[in-house]
């Protein structure tokens, strides 16, 4: 085992060589800034996406020697996936301004058609790990921009991570940096980036920024650093990016003026080279290109996967007007699509692509569809949003967060949400109220007072089920029915929440820092008896309101707001706190007392385990009862698309993460609903 660590004083931490675990351990995936080459900014919202995507595989990500959909370009040929895998990326996560993890090469790796690349790839890694890096292949999701207007790109998911010569966001390689750039979780806004560190160069793209000592190269970009002269590094960030918006923009126009696809010069532009590699490029594409290279009149890439996804969400219907839902309206060419099966949509894309679709049958056009093949669009670090695949999956996210918005939950009426970073067990900190103030007599000295503590702990959960769209589905026209199968599971994952929620108050299992049930009469003060009605309520009422701090003497002055029910229990709930007199009372014209002062929260879920249990619960912004704890950066159910090798089908899987801990129980109260019984 070898250790490699940087030269530049700013590095955090080394790379490992473990060889005989066949490991690279402690390697960048990626690194905030600006992504040369692509346009866009990596933030800290990306580099969180990212860990989080290659943390929530079991095996991690596959990796791979170079990008093998990138090979062959405009002139064919290429590399199938299965001649350069290498073995898996894992342990991701967030270390300041990169994402960290482990490499694990397989055993095949020493033994495919390049020979041995596990050594081959460990020497660079102990001898120049700067000359190569890693770059991730995802899938995107909608880009956010910052006050500064720089596109932040977003993920949903990685699909791998590969090793390159130049890394267009891994400016330092496989090494860490060890800058800061990675503020808040919001993205990164003027004055929050660092372009390198001292020496260190940046990739491709026609623009360097170095610190004090560096020497300055084509792009006429100068950042320093601590005293010497020049802009700052946050000016040179943007620089480099407008300087690479420039570069993309020249290479298109030389394109077009060449008479060549302009989708094929995004793809020039994507990977990265210079102006002066794409002018050698575009005239040697321009001497072998053939005599036709356009079918069909609308080449229009840039736009195709929104106006098709748009297409198909309104078939899906998400384009209704629905109460408390912003739909939105469609993409304006949208229209060349509505109307059409998704054979006939099919035919049009691949028609845009430069694919003529007459001579091919339903199921080669499925095929083609299906494939992830980029026809003229290419980028070397994402796999492009005009993907077919790619467009129904963000058709079927739409769906799923549509009917999601939609579902109704009562949880968060009486209990409280939380958010968690991972999967480890997070810890809920209960801490007693403030000391009581003791007399001082004249003279006397203050005496110093404690806080007691009690804690519960709790680990998030996942949740999640798979639905497969087939080559059959499509051919069959069955996309509304299966889009409205994901809105169903949208709903699902909203109803779960009550589930978990519920479920701390019918489990009433023991809490974790005294090992006594939620609910107990004698060591909680907070089960009783009696049928829902006046004397209930008011015993229920006088038990909370006289609830003691963790010193078992300070009243906490606390105060139920919620009465939650059963259905079988919420017209008499609904009578008993809207009434003007006393439904209960035997006499007429008895003032009812709870008039007002109780919500009526109405559980259908309750009535599974009791028709005739209710509850009280606190104001939980003023008092601790239930926590619902979601993944943070994930709040709402989402959905990965990937595809099934065996049967051609495109599986959907739709992941929801929640979990639900009881916090304290004298926000709590629970009545059996039954009448108290006399000897």
């Amino acid at each position: 085992m070898k250790t490699i660590t940087l030269s530049q004083p700013q590095a955090l931490s080394a790379i490992t060589v473990d060889r005989e675990a066949r490991t690279l351990r402690n390697v960048s995936f990626i690194t905030a800034g600006p992504a040369i080459g692509h346009g866009f900014l990596v933030d800290g919202t990306m580099c969180e996406q990212v860990a989080a995507s290659i943390a929530s595989k079991k095996r991690g990500v596959k990796v791979r020697l170079s990008h093998p959909e990138l090979a062959g370009g405009f002139f064919g040929g290429g590399t199938d996936g299965i001649e350069v895998m290498l073995g898996r990326a894992a342990a991701a996560r967030v270390e300041g301004s990169q994402v960290k993890g482990d490499i694990v090469f397989g055993k095949y790796a020493s033994k495919g058609p390049k020979g041995d690349m596990v050594d081959y790839l460990m020497t660079i890694a102990e001898e120049d790990p700067e000359v190569m890096g890693l770059s991730i292949m995802f899938e995107s999701a909608e880009p956010e921009w910052d006050e500064a207007h720089n596109e932040l790109a977003r993920v949903s998911n990685v699909l791998s991570v590969d090793f390159v010569g130049d890394p267009a966001a891994n400016p330092a390689g496989l090494l860490s940096k060890g800058d800061e750039m990675v503020k808040d979780k919001k993205g990164l806004a003027e004055g929050d980036v660092e372009a390198t560190t001292a020496g260190a160069e940046l990739v491709e793209g026609d623009v360097e920024a170095t610190t004090a000592g560096a020497e300055l190269v084509e792009g006429d970009v100068e950042a320093t650093t601590d005293g010497a002269p020049g802009m700052s590094a946050a000016t040179a960030a943007a620089n480099a990016l407008a300087a690479d918006r420039k570069r993309r923009e020249d290479i298109k126009t030389l394109a077009t003026a060449a008479g060549l696809d302009a989708g094929w010069a995004q793809g020039l532009a994507d990977r990265g080279i210079s102006v002066t590699q794409a002018t050698e490029l575009i005239t040697l594409a321009k001497e072998n290109a053939p005599m036709e290279t356009k079918v069909g009149a609308d080449r229009n890439i840039e736009s195709l996967g929104a106006a098709v996804g748009d297409a198909i969400a309104v078939r899906a219907g998400l384009f209704r007007p629905r109460k408390g839902i912003e739909a939105g309206t469609p993409h304006e060419r949208a229209r060349e699509f509505t109307g059409l099966s998704m054979i006939e949509i099919g035919r049009k894309y691949l028609r845009q692509h430069g694919i003529d679709p007459d001579t091919l049958s339903k199921m080669e056009v499925v095929t083609l569809l299906f494939s992830r093949i980029k026809f003229a669009q290419v980028t070397g670090l994402a796999m492009g949003t005009s993907d077919f695949p790619y467009i129904l999956a963000n058709v079927m996210g739409k769906s799923l967060r549509q009917s999601y918005e939609l579902a109704e939950t009562t949880w968060q009426l009486w209990a409280t949400e939380l958010s968690a970073p991972d999967f480890k067990q997070q810890a809920a900190q209960i801490l007693s109220s403030a000391p009581t103030l003791a007399a001082i007599s004249e003279g006397g000295e203050y005496t110093y007072g404690s806080f007691t503590e009690a804690r519960e702990v709790y680990t998030l959960a996942k949740y999640g089920k798979a639905v497969k769209f087939t080559r059959e589905a499509m051919i069959n026209d069955d996309l509304s029915a299966f889009s409205r199968v994901v809105a169903q599971m949208g709903a699902k994952a909203k109803y779960l929440e009550d589930v978990v929620a519920y479920a701390i108050l019918t489990a009433n299992a023991a809490l974790g820092n005294d090992s006594v049930a939620l609910f107990n009469a004698a060591s909680h003060a907070n089960d009783g008896e009696g049928v829902l009605a006046t004397a209930a309520l008011n015993s229920a009422w006088a038990a909370m309101r006289t609830q003691t701090d963790l010193d078992g003497a300070t009243l906490i002055q606390n105060e139920p707001r919620s009465l939650i029910v059963p259905v079988a229990l919420a017209g008499t709930a609904r009578v008993l706190v809207s009434s003007i007199n006393d439904p209960s009372a035997s006499l007429a014209n008895i003032p009812n007392i709870w008039n007002g002062r109780l919500d009526v929260v109405e559980a259908p879920i309750l009535d599974a385990t009791s028709a005739s249990q209710w509850y009280l619960a606190a104001d939980p912004a003023k008092m601790d009862t239930v926590g619902v704890c979601f993944l943070e950066g994930e709040r709402q159910p989402v959905v990965e698309e990937d595809e099934e090798f065996s049967t051609d089908a495109r599986l959907y899987k739709v992941r929801h993460q929640v979990v639900a801990k009881a916090l304290d129980y004298r926000g709590l109260y629970r009545s059996t609903g039954v009448a108290a019984t006399t000897a």
